[in-house]
């Protein structure tokens, strides 16, 4: 499956919100982060030891990540810690690849 079926797939679910939604299986198209930070180990590949760790802040805290990995459709590797909340994906990444709208009549996102 290519990054636009994943992020089809996973950014659908967003329209159908549920109270047992697990953040750890969504990614959160975010247009205020400065980097993609991914949670789930299955949703990347080619994890590896960075050579310069990354301090992430958040309302959430603070968390010091040691890794990457790569994500299938993305020329960048992104942050990866499994003890991250959720998947991000900054619009900045997404947009830099493929043509991204928002459709506000539908209240979404579209990635060409």
């Amino acid at each position: 499956m290519n990054l636009l079926q994943t992020l089809g797939s996973i950014f659908s679910q967003c329209a159908h919100y549920q109270d047992d939604l697990a953040l750890c299986d969504v990614v959160l198209l975010d247009s205020q982060s400065t980097m993609d930070l991914f949670c789930n180990k299955d949703m990347v590949t080619s994890i590896y030891t960075s050579p310069s760790p990354c301090t992430f802040q958040s309302n959430g805290g603070t968390l010091t990540i040691t890794q990457k990995a790569k994500v299938s459709g993305l020329q960048e590797d992104l942050w990866f810690d499994p003890k991250a909340l959720t998947n991000i994906l900054a619009l900045h990444t997404l947009s830099s690849k493929y043509h991204v709208t928002y459709d506000s009549q539908d209240a979404c996102f579209v990635v060409h």
